[in-house]
């Protein structure tokens, strides 16, 4: 008689999550690396809003209403399956 069934198994002996070694930064080294990521979040910021302004309010908004009457549609047809039954 089966006591135990396993489906999965990890085996996680000697595997390595992350990078090998943990870099720290020097002093100079960790102004120079703070100020490249602050450029970058604010190279991020304007990229993210000029996409924000490029979509037009109308875009948006049909975009909404398309994803709210296809998730309405599917969701009618998975409950109204699921309710019929067996029928055959």
């Amino acid at each position: 008689m089966v006591r135990k069934i396993t489906l999965f198994e990890f085996h996680m002996d000697g595997s390595q999550f992350g990078p090998a070694t943990i870099q720290t930064a020097t002093e100079s080294e960790g102004v120079e690396s703070e100020a490249d990521e602050s450029e970058a979040n604010e190279s991020e910021a304007d990229e993210s809003a000029a996409d924000a302004e490029s979509k037009s309010a109308m875009v948006t908004f049909f975009q909404g209403v398309l994803v709210f009457f296809v998730l309405f549609f599917l969701l009618w047809v998975l409950f109204s399956r699921l309710s019929s039954g067996d029928e055959e």
